[in-house]
């Protein structure tokens, strides 16, 4: 793997496993190895028999993106529940709209 596509995916990559907290990786390791969770937040389209006529987008996104930013179809901390779907503002009931606290994320 090249210095670039190693520091493309390094970008993306989860610095803590969401699901079990563990944050010791070996630089190269795609999976969490206590849990197997996948280091990588993957789009999701395409890979799974009901969307055969889908292309396989397979772009690598960000640890906090519901949706993929390439085709925006949800990605996979959104579809193991990791994450939780967005709720439009007049849904929301906690007070200040789009505030973010990186604090809140769970990794």
């Amino acid at each position: 793997m090249s210095d670039d596509q190693q520091y493309m995916l390094s970008r993306v990559m989860a610095p803590e496993c969401p699901r079990c907290g563990n944050d010791d990786f070996d630089e190269n390791g795609i999976f969490c190895w206590l849990c197997g969770l996948p280091r990588y937040n993957e789009c999701t389209r395409g890979r799974f028999e009901d969307e055969e006529d889908e292309a396989i987008c397979g772009e690598y996104n960000r640890p906090d993106a519901r949706y993929c930013e390439m085709c925006g179809s949800p990605t996979e901390y959104l579809r193991i529940g990791f994450l939780k779907r967005w709720t439009p503002p007049e849904e929301n009931e906690d007070g200040p709209k789009f505030e973010f606290n990186p604090d809140d994320v769970p990794f």
